[in-house]
């Protein structure tokens, strides 16, 4: 599947990303394809440089894993990207993410306020513990989904929102409570059983991780940041596109 574009405001944009795409806004850490090309195959240099810069992260304002899908907010201009990051860091938007998890957790709320941090190495995970970065996650449980091919398999549909926006936070923040993510190798606990793709068909090449609902200001930068924004951009990394 290919990216789409949902929104295109004054200096803003919002993207559905499919899975197996990653939101480049570092460096391409996985080998996927990068939204920021897909990007750059749609805007022109000389009309978007953001969108065409490494060093401002191409505009994106977050990370979604490549292995999951939904929303992605990017700047297409220096005033559109830092109104959008004025917005996360003040708490002004809200995300919210829908995944279905391995075991039937309780439907109701909760809570989970659990430290992460990184663990560097060939595969970068996260990790909870007493020792990291604060992070918060609330959970409210959906549905339960008691049908499955597998005899006492089970899941649960789980609405996400999340007050920190850690690497990996949902994934481990699930796997914390016991009810890792579906078909999520890295982030499954060795009590939950993995089958093979021999054994039901082709193993899906995605987490069950999905964005569906962004809360924020998609109008127009401040009128204050026009103007006032000057920078020199980065060269593009390979060749741009036009429009």
């Amino acid at each position: 599947d290919k990216p789409r574009l949902l929104i295109r405001a004054r200096g803003m944009l919002v993207l559905c990303k499919p899975p197996g795409w990653e939101v480049d806004s570092v460096a391409n850490q996985s080998g996927a394809a990068c939204l920021s090309e897909f990007l750059q195959e749609h805007f022109g240099q000389c009309e978007f440089p953001l969108l065409h810069s490494v060093g401002y992260g191409f505009g994106f304002v977050h990370r979604l894993d490549v292995a999951s899908s939904g929303l992605v907010l990017v700047g297409s201009t220096f005033e559109g990207l830092f109104a959008l990051q004025w917005q996360k860091s003040v708490y002004g938007i809200e995300r919210e993410y829908l995944v279905v998890s391995h075991g039937l957790e309780v439907l109701g709320l909760r809570t989970v306020e659990v430290k992460v941090k990184i663990l560097v190495g060939k595969v970068m995970r996260t990790q909870t513990g007493d020792v990291g970065l604060p992070a918060a996650s609330y959970l409210r449980t959906i549905a339960q989904l008691l049908g499955s091919a597998v005899a006492g398999c089970r899941h649960s549909v789980i609405a996400i929102r999340i007050h920190t926006g850690r690497r990996h936070q949902i994934r481990a923040h699930t796997r914390a409570i016991g009810h890792p993510t579906a078909c999520d190798g890295w982030y499954a606990p060795s009590a939950t059983t993995l089958f093979s793709k021999g054994m039901f068909g082709p193993a899906p090449a995605r987490a069950w991780v999905r964005t569906p609902r962004w809360d924020g200001e998609l109008s127009a930068p401040p009128q204050e940041l026009e103007g006032q924004v000057f920078t020199d951009v980065a060269p593009a990394r390979g060749s741009s596109a036009s429009t």
